[in-house]
């Protein structure tokens, strides 16, 4: 039996993954009034922007032991700041949110996971301006 399940973006909150796939849940206040918090375009969008400024190497196998949604999360908060000269917050969900857009696989433990994902991916290098590949998905 596998033990990592991929989850599809109706499975994301602002927070990060929803119950019941996390066995945390979230505790912000939305999330313990009921209603789970919502992913903002704006930080998707960032995000969208880190994914493409980044090459990164497809894993067939589940996922890259390289990182989970949350330390993503603040790698592209730290570029904004480098490249658009604002750091930009990020929310966990909004992360996990773009990378699915883009075409990532995210993974939770099938069984009692967490709010945070893991990917099918490794970041190789930043792309230099000049590089003309299009596109911040796998090929």
């Amino acid at each position: 039996m596998n033990k990592w399940k991929s989850i599809s973006i109706d499975d994301v909150s602002g927070c990060g993954v929803v119950r019941p796939l996390s066995r945390h849940g979230c505790y912000c206040k939305a999330c313990t009034a009921g209603t789970p918090c919502e992913l903002k375009r704006e930080q998707i969008d960032v995000c969208k922007e880190w994914f493409s400024a980044h090459e990164f190497k497809v894993y067939s196998r589940t996922y890259a032991n390289d990182g989970t949604s949350y330390s993503w999360k603040h790698a592209v908060e730290s570029w904004s700041e480098m490249a658009k000269g604002t750091r930009h917050y990020i929310s966990n969900g909004a992360f996990i949110a773009a990378a699915l857009e883009c075409g990532w696989v995210a993974y939770v433990l099938a069984v009692g996971g967490g709010i945070n994902a893991v990917f099918n991916f490794r970041r190789i290098r930043i792309r230099l301006v000049t590089d003309s590949k299009e596109g911040a998905g796998p090929a």
